[in-house]
């Protein structure tokens, strides 16, 4: 239900959850910005959304994390205001078979805490990069 913006770091993001399906219409719709980084091993999977959302102007980066690090967040900001997080991994054996959590908070200072560590990574040279 975002209207103007989501910004989020993700470990998996697959095509079979349609929230790539809800960004690549509300990205064909203007005046909605997508920003996020993906772990960089679970977006070289072919089944990863990143080519079409970045296709249709989303500003996506993979994280480069030493040592083999894995970013192994399951962030959601929306709109400036929602937080969605938990262990929840956003792919469909999650959404189908896997006991998960996920919590929502609709409060601006929160929302704008993780906008703020979103853009930190997707900033950072040494902890993403362009795909």
């Amino acid at each position: 239900k975002a209207q103007t913006s989501a910004y989020f770091m993700m470990f998996t993001f697959a095509k079979s959850t349609t929230i790539d399906d809800v960004l690549l219409t509300r990205l064909q719709g203007g005046g909605f910005e997508v920003m996020g980084v993906l772990d960089g091993g679970q977006s070289a999977q072919k089944w990863s959304p990143h080519k079409a959302l970045i296709k249709k102007g989303a500003r996506l980066r993979r994280e480069t994390l030493p040592n083999n690090g894995k970013l192994h967040h399951k962030l959601l900001v929306l709109d400036d205001r929602t937080v969605i997080g938990g262990s929840f991994n956003y792919t469909g054996p999650a959404n189908r078979y896997n006991d998960e959590n996920l919590f929502l908070v609709r409060n601006a200072d929160v929302a704008a805490f993780f906008k703020a560590e979103v853009k930190r990574v997707f900033e950072s040279p040494t902890l993403s990069a362009a795909f």
